[in-house]
């Protein structure tokens, strides 16, 4: 798989719906920011709002790659699926934390091998948060070093859009998401 192509592949599908894609990533960002903003003590409610957030946005760039209508509103449909998105987001703190702290790189692979995780429950909202993450670890493998340098090139782009007076940088976010929501169509399609 090109990790270079995703990229250019990400960017075709956004054409014409960049700014939409934009201003949802910023609205996401904003709303959940905001509480963790204002004294380090609402990063419970960060958590809280983050979350079923997270699920969304996934939920929107799924629906933005595959061709299908896209609106800022999908942005909340992690609402509709909130326990599995909040119990997923808690267990995949903890145990990316968790390998953290062991020696740095298991803290990666476990990052990596839930990587797939959010957009694996916006497919299946029936499904719990324990299944999507067991599946996400399942479907990442033999893809985890192609991952690992995909989000090696998402780091880069993110420096140089900050580079770009900032404005880069929310021009390439969406890129980014887009590009994650191709590898996990690619690597579905492949299971």
């Amino acid at each position: 798989m090109s990790i270079l192509d995703l990229f250019r592949e990400a960017n075709e599908k956004l054409k014409g719906k960049h700014l939409l894609a934009i201003g949802t990533v910023l609205i996401y960002f904003l709303i959940a920011g905001i509480p963790s903003g204002f004294d380090e003590r609402y990063g419970i409610l960060s958590l809280l709002i983050s979350a079923p957030l997270a699920l969304g946005i996934s939920s929107f760039f799924l629906n933005l790659v595959r061709g299908n209508k896209v609106r800022v509103e999908q942005m909340f449909d992690g609402f509709k699926n909130y326990v599995p998105s909040l119990i997923m987001t808690i267990l995949i703190t903890f145990a990316v934390g968790f390998g953290l702290v062991l020696l740095i790189i298991p803290g990666i692979i476990i990052a990596i091998g839930f990587s797939m995780s959010y957009f694996i429950l916006a497919d299946n909202p029936q499904m719990d948060a324990v299944s999507a993450m067991k599946a996400s670890w399942e479907m990442m493998k033999g893809y985890k070093a192609d991952y690992f340098v995909f989000s090696l090139l998402s780091i880069m782009l993110c420096i140089l859009g900050l580079i770009v007076l900032v404005v880069g940088f929310f021009y390439v976010i969406p890129v980014i998401y887009a590009a994650s929501a191709l590898f996990y169509e690619k690597i579905r399609n492949t299971k």
